[in-house]
Formats: structure tokens, sequence, C-alpha cells
């Protein structure tokens, strides 16, 4: 098995520990020297050497910490106007007795029942009108 080798990463992880370590300029290159036979940079240490570098910082107390996932994009998208519409007419009818539950979830259920799509804002656009014009038809059933 191939080791996972990514020479960025480990010098990246590096200069995160001497941080987090809080060790002085003096301190650090004096920590590089005698661990990688007179080097003061991490930048001409080869592979076997930033390894032994991060194993004498785990060894004092640091801890590598995975790095955070980034958000999605359905999660980080602006709703559309057909979502924020669909929102709008499941409150009213949720206002004119029609529907108990006004909840995200409750109009991810049925948008889950009706398109085979677990929520509202992952419907694409056609789904998304036909969604709000089946909407609007319910609340002009409910009114008459």
């Amino acid at each position: 098995m191939k080791p996972n080798y990514n020479r960025n990463n480990a010098l990246a992880k590096i200069h995160i520990a001497k941080k987090e370590l809080g060790l002085d300029d003096d301190t650090y290159e004096l920590i590089l020297s005698n661990l990688c036979k007179g080097k003061t940079s991490a930048a001409d240490l080869d592979w076997l050497e930033l390894q032994k570098v991060l194993k004498h910082f785990e060894s004092k107390g640091w801890i590598s910490k995975p790095a955070k996932k980034a958000r999605t994009t359905t999660t980080m998208k602006r709703d559309s106007d057909e979502v924020a519409l669909i929102r709008a007419l499941w409150l009213n009818l949720h206002k004119l007795g029609a529907v108990k539950n006004p909840s995200e979830q409750a109009i991810a259920a049925f948008t889950k029942r009706q398109y085979g799509v677990g929520h509202h804002k992952w419907l694409d656009k056609n789904q998304a009108t036909h969604m709000a014009e089946a909407l609007k038809s319910w609340i002009s059933r409910v009114t008459k």
C-alpha cells in the first residue's frame, strides 16, 4: 500500500503545529536542525524528515486535526424564486387550515411524496414550477 504522500499538506501541518505550539523562529529552527541533520527550513526537508518533524510535534502534544469539509453548494446556494414561492404557498395553505405542519420538513416530505425528490430546494426549475402551480390550485380549491 502506497503511503499518502502529499508534501504541501505535510508542510502546512508543520507550520500549523509551529503556530499552535507557540514556537518562535529560533526554537523552531533548532528543532528542525536537531531532527534533520542541520536543516533549518521545512522546505528543505524530504518526505521522511517531514514525517519525523510531525511525529516530534505530536509527541509534544500537538494534535493534527482533519481539515474542515467545505459546505456543499446546495446549502450555500440562495433560494430560487420558485423555492421562495413554494414556501409562501405552503404557509398560506397552513393559514387556511389545509396543511397542519408549516415546517420545512413538512414541505420536504410533501415534495418527496409528490416528486420523489428529498427536498423542495432540490427540484429542477420545471418541477418547482409544477409544484407551485399545484399548490396554487390547492389554495383555490380550499378558498371556494
